[in-house]
């Protein structure tokens, strides 16, 4: 059995292929394990537990509708049948936006889709932070300005649609200078289960004492099926660190 190559799945050449690069970034990681997102956080809930999402209030007046910052904020994630949905919501300044039509049980990806700033390497396309939350105000997302406003979300975790089977052909942990982190490598199964018995939160592999950059290439891919979180969490001994992370992940249609 052949298959195609990475090339021709990145070029849109293999049918019922797609290639996804999913970067994370945490710039606090402590002494506790946290995935490598801007806020820390990966929300899973269980079905039943999906929730419609807005910009929390609290942001820049110029990221509104026809500010000079963000004005259009496209959500990337899956619904609560696990199959993938995007929606764009207007900014409103320092206000909360209106919420989402639809309702999220995973929020993959969250990013500035319309700006009032032709950006360029002083002028961002959002002027603040723009956080992501449910309705009854728990954080979900946030799009940093960690120096540079950075336009997307940076989440560090994925999970598999119900329709795709996922293949990890590689990742990247790295570190601040002069820190060293511990990492591990994540799944779930089965994450539309609503009853006990649950498939588990296992680690996949782990990495100690990671210093600067850990690039590493799997030339038999890790297989992930239909309905898997997968991410990457991180530790460090003392202090805090920025952790930077990244996923190389090419997804199958499934049978």
């Amino acid at each position: 059995m052949s298959y195609p190559t990475a090339f021709d799945i990145a070029a849109n050449g293999a049918t019922g292929w797609r290639s996804i690069k999913v970067e994370g970034r945490n710039t606090a990681v402590g002494q506790d394990f946290v995935p490598v997102t801007p806020n820390g956080t990966y929300r899973t809930p269980q079905v039943g537990g999906q929730v419609q999402l807005r910009i929390r209030s609290g942001g820049s007046a110029d990221d509104a509708s026809a500010g000079t910052g963000a004005r259009e904020v496209e959500l990337y994630g899956l619904d609560e049948n696990g199959f993938e949905i995007t929606e764009t919501v207007a900014t409103n300044g320092a206000l909360a936006s209106d919420p989402t039509s639809r309702s999220f049980l995973r929020l993959m990806g969250t990013r500035v889709s319309k700006s009032g700033t032709y950006a360029t390497q002083t002028d961002g396309s959002h002027a603040a932070d723009i956080n992501i939350e449910s309705t009854a105000g728990v954080l979900w997302g946030t799009i940093p300005i960690n120096g540079f406003p950075e336009s997307t979300s940076r989440i560090g975790a994925f999970t598999i649609p119900a329709d795709y089977e996922g293949f990890l052909i590689g990742l990247r942990i790295n570190a601040s200078a002069g820190k060293t982190v511990d990492a591990v490598l994540f799944k779930r199964e089965n994450v539309l289960e609503i009853a006990p018995p649950y498939a588990p939160m296992e680690v996949v592999a782990e990495f100690f004492n990671v210093p600067n950059v850990l690039d590493v290439a799997y030339d038999a891919p890790i297989y992930f099926p239909p309905m898997s979180d997968v991410g990457i969490m991180a530790v460090i001994d003392v202090q805090t660190a920025r952790v930077g992370s990244g996923l190389d992940l090419l997804l199958r249609k499934a049978r």
